[in-house]
């Protein structure tokens, strides 16, 4: 079993400028049915309750975060940090990074383009690149950039020869996202605030992370408010109308069949 002391090691090369940020949650993992892999769910470093990445009540410390990873191994997974719509930070995620024994000519230019702290994903076969940089996420088939509402699974395993400080790259997360468009990729921007939307009310009440979806038509959660609820877990679209016309009744679809006849009034 892994040691507190070797949590403190192995997280060590982590910038202590992201450590300053109480952005911290522990992860675990949670295997949805029509899934090949599981999905990583972030975690309240104090309640062990999943995590939300729109609300800090559900985050911690770096300290507090490291000390329930190193008192239940068991359980957990590793650290995360979330990003938000009000640090500095960008993050940029690669996947199938090695050629062989070689980098991936691409992964090789993104880290010449964008030089800043950046570690090896948690499988060993992706890249993850944490820079300063403003705009709006985007993602494509093996390249994503996130900005806010994510994330990250950190490991602490920096890639060699990578600065050992998180640094601004402006220039280099503007041509990543040019990139990620010219292939095809769509952009995602922090949902637009209506301060007379119930939908939108009830969501941000209850701290759940939400993105705009068909021109603001939609707004698509990270997972089911009801997901306790189901019997296979949270997986499956979940959706509300960012407009519901009078009929809140017509705000909520999940595919699940416990949350038939569910709307936003139940909220």
């Amino acid at each position: 079993m892994t040691t507190p002391a070797q949590y403190q090691q192995q997280y060590e090369s982590i910038p202590e400028e992201l450590k300053q940020y109480p952005q911290w949650v522990v992860w675990t993992l949670h295997q949805k049915p029509d899934k090949p892999k599981p999905d990583k769910i972030p975690v309240n470093p104090h309640t062990f309750e999943w995590a939300s990445v729109s609300n800090p009540e559900t985050w911690g410390t770096y300290e507090a975060a490291l000390a329930s990873l190193s008192m239940y191994p068991q359980h957990y997974q590793g650290l995360g940090f979330v990003f938000t719509e009000a640090d500095p930070f960008a993050f940029i995620d690669l996947d199938n990074v090695k050629v062989g024994t070689q980098w991936n000519p691409l992964v090789q230019e993104a880290l010449n383009k964008v030089p800043s702290w950046s570690e090896f994903s948690q499988s060993g076969e992706g890249v993850h690149i944490i820079a300063k940089a403003t705009g709006a996420s985007a993602k494509t088939q093996g390249l994503e950039l996130y900005q806010y509402g994510r994330f990250v699974a950190m490991t602490g395993r920096q890639i060699p020869d990578t600065p050992k400080t998180v640094n601004d790259c402006q220039s280099g997360i503007d041509w990543f996202r040019d990139l990620i468009r010219k292939q095809g990729g769509n952009e995602e921007r922090p949902p637009t605030r209506a301060p007379d939307n119930p939908v939108q009310q009830a969501l941000d009440r209850l701290g759940f992370s939400y993105r705009e979806k068909d021109h603001g038509a939609k707004l698509e959660l990270d997972y089911c408010p009801w997901h306790y609820e189901h019997s296979t877990g949270p997986g499956g679209a979940v959706f509300m109308l960012a407009h519901h016309n009078g009929r809140p009744e017509d705000a909520f679809f999940c595919q699940h069949a416990s949350c038939q006849g569910r709307h936003i009034q139940h909220l």
